[in-house]
């Protein structure tokens, strides 16, 4: 059932990625023609590289993680990138979230209605919780570029990320002195949009400010050897500022 389970992910990235690098060649086949000299290619290619600074905010749905874990990070993405013409590259990057911590307490021992993790915690209950989340979300994405002027460019990225989601949960119930570990673990390919805008400051450097979202609401991850407690997210959206280094 595992293996099956696998099989239906790996198929489902495999098949987004396969539309990212069909459309990729396709890019490339309508700069190259055929003439009398032999085949000329009209594209500029270049490659290029760098790194942006991240905030990212990612809710969870009512009842499973929403009052027990942090909901934003900041974080760092890596990346590289090809431009087969003017319009259209592909980028790759690595983008991962700082470690977000949360100590508090559910339920005064008095209120009804109130959960953890998907589970109620009974009304005479005070339960004492610390945890802890980090995201990572490796991705590639086919680049569509628009020159506004000389200096300004916007660009629409539509891709694939690799997101991993990895949190755990410390938990005491006082009135029993019943106290536990809960694990939460999960990769899984989603999609993703970001917009950009960029300012070229010369040849080789350039500098981009943009928004992401990403479909993080697929997301169901059980807690390790205890199917009954588990988060559920929502969708995650982030904003980035960062500098590229073209390399040619």
């Amino acid at each position: 059932m595992k293996m099956l389970k696998l099989q239906k992910k790996l198929l489902s990235g495999t098949g987004a990625l396969s539309v990212i690098v069909a459309t990729s060649i396709m890019s490339i086949a309508s700069n190259v023609y055929a003439g009398e000299g032999g085949v000329t290619v009209t594209s500029n290619p270049s490659f290029y590289l760098g790194a942006d600074a991240v905030y990212s905010k990612t809710g969870f749905k009512k009842n499973y993680g929403d009052n027990t874990f942090a909901k934003s990070a900041p974080g760092i993405n890596i990346f590289v990138g090809h431009m087969f013409n003017d319009n259209f590259g592909l980028e790759v990057g690595y983008e991962f979230e700082k470690k977000q911590k949360k100590n508090g307490n559910l339920n005064d021992g008095l209120n009804e209605g109130v959960y953890f993790v998907g589970q109620p915690v009974p009304a005479d209950v005070v339960l004492s919780f610390k945890s802890e989340i980090k995201q990572r979300h490796p991705y590639l994405g086919l680049i569509g570029n628009v020159n506004i002027n000389d200096n300004f460019f916007a660009q629409a990225l539509a891709g694939v990320s690799v997101s991993n989601i990895n949190a755990k949960c410390t938990y005491v119930e006082n009135q029993y002195n019943q106290s536990g570990n809960l694990r939460f673990s999960k990769t899984k390919p989603i999609a993703m949009v970001r917009l950009s805008i960029g300012y070229k400051l010369t040849d080789k450097f350039d500098l981009r400010a943009y928004t992401t979202w990403r479909n993080t609401s697929r997301f169901k991850v059980v807690a390790e050897g205890l199917k009954a407690m588990s988060i559920k997210l929502k969708d995650t959206y982030n904003v980035g500022l960062g500098v590229v280094y073209h390399i040619v």
